[in-house]
């Protein structure tokens, strides 16, 4: 009985300060651009240590031991490099509101498409984990079967997601994270007091041996298979949509970068306490239990009560944090670069994408019901997603990369997301984790994403190639065989360089912050904003 009082208090809590406030137009989406530090980086937290998080690497640590650490400790590593190098570049257009509108900028309209559907179809997955990990908490929890606490979950994200946009999520996030983090550390705490230290070495020693014995083995982490698990899972944290959405709605870039780098600090701590809980409760026995059930089983069988419940309440938070930021993300993507719905009335845009949050939640809960696992459904969208993205837009962040032909990224985008499919489907990479597959599956895929970038490279610097870059400006250069293609496209006016003042024009243009240093000759800028640069 009191279980249920539990789960029903945690609801009206979510629910009361999710829909305290309901924005429309563009606030729907990153709420005013003015998030500080604290809230960027309780976001980010928040959206790291969903349910499939929390579950699925105390899961995996039960099984292969301390290698699990690198599921979450890829992610810190992710986070550190976004909050030193990446979030200036993507906060470059102030008038990007998704991840497929950033990508435009360096590689035109087809790139943003195909971003689009990709992360559209890939993130009802990720949505989908959390939707899993639910049922599974609230199976233990209160005794409902599956589908009914798939089903109430997913009603209540989808409800306050949907009403408050980008605001409800930030509210929420923090507490969400507090909650979570706090809980976590006070149950380590607990258990290292109780079993005493040196009793719980040995304890994951004889577990490990006994592990040996019986054919199982620790996983062992081959130099491949940790660096496919870095590149997939940390590029997740770099370049990915959610960590995109809160970086942008950062109130400036110091407040974003200090963002990410706190949350990275978290995501580390939050990391080792995970491993070492799925540890103990591996090397305690967890009496024939799936991996999916070791945090399940240890709130069960080894807390008290006043600690149970704090812990469970903290993990329905979780489980709501990060399935509201994925569905409003692939909500997002889908009306504004899929549909392409922008028309001058916000108010029928915002009411789409509220629409495509409801559509969202309840296609995940669908494929949750008929694909019950945590780690195997989001590591597929990883996969697929660090195939055929993370390259392109980890290269966004260096200025050569506006000689890339766009043509050749396109088709790295395509093949690069194909082929971590096609190893799964035809068991490339064969190993006693499936995880570890599908890492190895999405690696491959970006290497090869990576080699049609570099032929990209190679093709855009021997030919001239007309791009848009990231401040919107339109560039017309001489080609490899003397022709001059010009396009005088957007809001401003075209400005020709002039050959014999090269420095003067390059630096005129930098003190209006309206265009970067090219360095090129024979080129066309046309300013976005509405004021230009006269010379």
């Amino acid at each position: 009985m009191m279980e249920h009082g539990l789960i029903i208090l945690v609801l009206i809590v979510t629910l009361y300060y999710g829909l305290k406030h309901r924005p429309w137009k563009q606030e729907f989406y990153l709420a005013g651009r003015q998030a500080g530090s604290v809230q960027v980086a309780g976001s980010l937290l928040a959206t790291s240590l969903g349910g499939s998080a929390v579950f699925g690497l105390v899961g995996k640590a039960s099984e292969i031991g301390w290698a699990a650490f690198w599921w979450l400790g890829g992610g810190a590593a992710g986070l550190l490099l976004l909050g030193l190098l990446w979030t200036t570049s993507m906060r470059r257009r102030p008038d990007n509101i998704t991840l497929p509108q950033w990508l435009a900028a360096g590689y035109g309209e087809p790139a943003r498409y195909l971003s689009a559907v990709l992360i559209a179809i890939m993130w009802i997955g990720v949505v989908s984990a959390q939707w899993i990990a639910a049922g599974t908490l609230l199976n233990s929890l209160a005794g409902w079967p599956m589908a009914l606490g798939i089903s109430i979950m997913a009603f209540t994200s989808v409800i306050y997601t949907s009403a408050g946009g980008q605001s409800s999520v930030l509210r929420t996030d923090i507490l969400q994270t507090l909650a979570i983090f706090g809980s976590l550390l006070l149950t380590a705490v607990f258990i290292i007091f109780q079993e005493r230290l040196t009793e719980l070495i040995e304890l994951f020693r004889v577990a490990a041996r006994a592990s040996e014995a019986e054919g199982n083995g620790q996983v062992v982490l081959t130099p491949f298979s940790w660096l496919s698990l870095m590149l997939v899972v940390g590029g997740m944290y770099v370049v990915g949509p959610d960590m995109y959405s809160r970086v942008v709605a950062a109130r400036s870039d110091r407040q974003a970068r200090r963002g990410a780098l706190l949350a990275a600090a978290g995501l580390l701590g939050c990391a080792l306490l995970l491993t070492f809980l799925g540890m103990f409760a591996g090397a305690s026995g967890m009496e024939g239990e799936a991996g999916d059930q070791a945090l399940a089983w240890l709130i069960d069988r080894r807390l008290p009560f006043p600690l149970s419940s704090l812990l469970q309440a903290a993990l329905l938070a979780a489980l709501l944090s990060s399935a509201d930021t994925c569905m409003l993300t692939a909500a997002s993507v889908i009306n504004l670069d899929v549909l392409k719905k922008q028309g001058n009335d916000g108010s029928k845009k915002v009411g789409r994408t509220r629409l495509l949050v409801a559509v969202i939640g309840g296609a995940a809960a669908a494929v949750a019901m008929v694909s019950p696992r945590i780690i195997g459904n989001i590591m597929m969208a990883y996969a697929v997603y660090a195939g055929g993205l993370l390259v392109p837009l980890l290269l966004l962040r260096f200025s050569w990369r506006r000689v890339l032909r766009p043509g050749w990224v396109w088709t790295a985008m395509g093949l690069g997301g194909a082929v971590p499919l096609a190893a799964l489907i035809g068991g490339w990479f064969p190993s006693p984790d499936f995880m570890l597959s599908q890492a190895m599956a999405g690696m491959t895929g970006a290497l090869l994403s990576g080699v049609f970038c570099l032929i990209a490279l190679v093709a855009g610097g021997r030919h001239g190639h007309r791009h848009t870059d990231g401040h919107g400006l339109t560039r017309t250069d001489t080609d490899g065989h003397g022709r001059t293609r010009t396009d005088t496209g957007g809001r401003g006016r075209a400005r020709t360089k002039p050959s014999a003042q090269p420095n003067a024009y390059k630096h005129e243009l930098m003190l209006a912050g309206v265009c970067s240093n090219y360095g090129r000759t024979n080129q066309v800028y046309v300013c976005s904003r509405r004021s230009t640069v006269e010379v």
